[in-house]
């Protein structure tokens, strides 16, 4: 295999180290047409490149990184969404609780008083600010919940 052949079966495997590889090629040919100024430049601008080399050499290539990051970003995104609809069912069972505690006291309380023959005025007496203040709650939590919260 000659030394080109090399030079860019490297070159598909580590772009930094292609171009750090070419760069010290061209400083050896201003090096033989005696060049001194340009080789001089060229040594000036490897060794910052084979600095960077050496700080990400081992590393993925970078659209790798990228594509990695997009799947961990989407994968995050799709555990919030979980989290988000199990908060919405949780949220609401928060809201079924009292309300159905409230509508089975209201229940049970009238049926104990038809059955106990207790007088309609208290019956009322006590059921109507039970109801009132439950309806008040319950009209705020599900307005509250059409209002995103």
């Amino acid at each position: 295999m000659s030394q080109q052949e090399a030079t860019e079966r490297e070159s598909n495997s580590d772009p930094i180290q292609s171009v750090v590889q070419k760069l010290a090629d061209s400083i050896t040919e201003s090096i033989n047409s005696q060049d001194f100024d340009a080789a001089s430049t060229k040594t000036n601008l490897l060794f910052p490149l084979i600095e960077v080399q050496g700080r990400y050499s081992g590393r993925p290539p970078i659209p790798d990184e990228i594509k990695a990051m997009q799947k961990d970003m989407g994968d995050m995104h799709t555990e919030m969404d979980k989290i988000g609809d199990r908060l919405k069912i949780y949220t609401f069972v928060a809201r079924m609780i009292p309300l159905i505690l409230i509508v089975g006291a209201i229940v049970a309380y009238s049926f104990y008083g038809m059955v106990t023959h207790m007088a309609p005025q208290s019956l009322v007496q006590y059921l109507a600010p039970i109801t009132g203040l439950a309806g008040a709650v319950i009209g705020y939590w599900f307005g509250r919940q059409g209002a995103g919260s």
